[in-house]
């Protein structure tokens, strides 16, 4: 069983790759987003990326913020440039390996996000050598960083919204070093960015779970949905998919509508605001929701269950990379290229975008652009307002150069 479910998160990354607490209330985006309770400022970031893999892109006020090599640069898409975010005179910048003393080094290569006028991401705890801490650094290149939080385990899922972060953690133990099967506790925090730190304690397995995890975190508007999964002691997998209620600290586990008999292998996934709703995906069965879980309906049905989808707000895409890049893994036809369709928020088919042989993942930042990366660092734009007018032609990957 436990091979079996190796072979599947092994399946889950390939296709998972292309993939409130303040006194804020819920208005119409000033930016670009068609999701009228979303505002980028404030709000969680969970369109930038797909987890598990990181955000490395986040949208600020005046443009981009991306993180490459435990670097820090702020991108101008209209000039196609990105600028090291660092305002230190005479620095080498990234020309000298590693280095510290630049103010744009961060010294990790994980997730970013921008809330409020900083970028957070998750460091080393400095009060202890097993934790993390949530960072925040300025965004005028200065360097000025601070530990707004440190915590005794480190984490694994997270997200800053309306001023609040949400973290969730593992309290590990191994119990069978010759089966390799460990327990662990799971719990979800609530800390409050402000001067006090107030820490609320959301969801706590209490209990140690076998190879328990968590698998994904994001906030929309006043409710977060979370994913864990653990093994019983019959050696059954548990998956399970929660939407907690911030205003009334209530919690249900979201569930396909009953009768509906769709075999999905991996449970819910892919959870993402699309206009006024919820989008997630159960198997190559698409489901739309209220924000609040409520109202699920099935909408679509994709033509792969390998396909991926995401949205930035405004469009869903159906994206067949695994079928494109990985058919001989998942023993499934080749695809010719790989295709990108776009459904409007009604789920209307208006475009699909050849992307060729690109094989990177997409960050669907905003209905602007794409932003992508490469290994060695290569920035790229693919420009979202020529949607609607490709109509199955080649979509252009416009680099952004870099300018130290």
């Amino acid at each position: 069983m436990k091979k079996f479910l190796v072979f599947i998160c092994t399946v889950m990354m390939i296709t998972f790759a292309f993939c409130g607490c303040s006194e804020n209330t819920p208005t119409v985006n000033g930016d670009t987003s068609k999701a009228t309770y979303y505002n980028f400022e404030t709000d969680c970031q969970v369109n930038v990326a797909n987890p598990p893999f990181d955000h490395y892109a986040a949208k600020g006020r005046d443009g981009y913020f991306l993180l490459s090599d435990g670097y820090l640069y702020f991108a101008d898409i209209e000039s196609q440039s990105a600028t090291i975010l660092c305002n230190k005179p005479n620095c080498l910048h990234n020309s000298v390996y590693y280095n510290t003393e630049c103010n744009a080094h961060i010294g990790v290569d994980g997730s970013i996000t921008y809330n409020e006028g900083y970028i957070y991401y998750i460091g080393d705890s400095a009060e202890t050598m097993d934790g993390s801490a949530l960072m925040r650094v300025a965004t005028d290149g200065s360097g000025i960083r601070e530990a707004v939080c440190s915590k005794e385990h480190i984490t694994n899922e997270w997200d800053v919204h309306r001023g609040c972060f949400y973290n969730a953690y593992r309290e590990y133990r191994l119990e069978d070093k010759l089966e390799n099967i460990n327990i662990s506790r799971l719990v979800i925090e609530k800390v409050s960015l402000s001067s006090n730190g107030e820490t609320e304690i959301l969801f706590d397995s209490v209990d140690f779970l076998q190879d328990s995890s968590f698998s994904y975190l994001a906030v929309f508007d006043d409710y977060l949905y979370y994913s864990y999964q653990y093994y019983t002691e019959k050696d059954e997998l548990i998956d399970k998919l929660i939407c907690y209620d911030l205003s009334s600290n209530t919690e249900k586990e979201v569930a396909i509508p009953e009768g509906d008999n769709n075999p999905y292998e991996f449970g819910i996934s892919y959870i993402y605001p699309l206009g006024d709703k919820l989008i997630f995906k159960a198997g190559y069965e698409i489901y739309r929701c209220d924000l609040n879980s409520e109202n699920i309906e099935k909408v679509m049905t994709l033509e792969d269950e390998y396909h991926n989808i995401f949205t930035d707000g405004t469009y869903l895409y159906e994206d067949n990379f695994a079928n494109f890049l990985n058919s001989e893994l998942l023993s499934i036809e080749k695809a010719d290229s790989r295709q990108l369709k776009v459904y409007d928020s009604n789920l209307k088919l208006i475009d699909t975008l050849d992307v060729g042989d690109y094989e990177l993942s997409f960050r669907p930042v905003d209905d602007k652009c794409f932003l992508s990366m490469d290994q060695n660092g290569k920035f790229s734009c693919f420009d979202k307002t020529e949607i609607g007018s490709i109509n199955g032609g080649v979509w252009e990957e416009k680099p952004i150069e870099i300018v130290n």
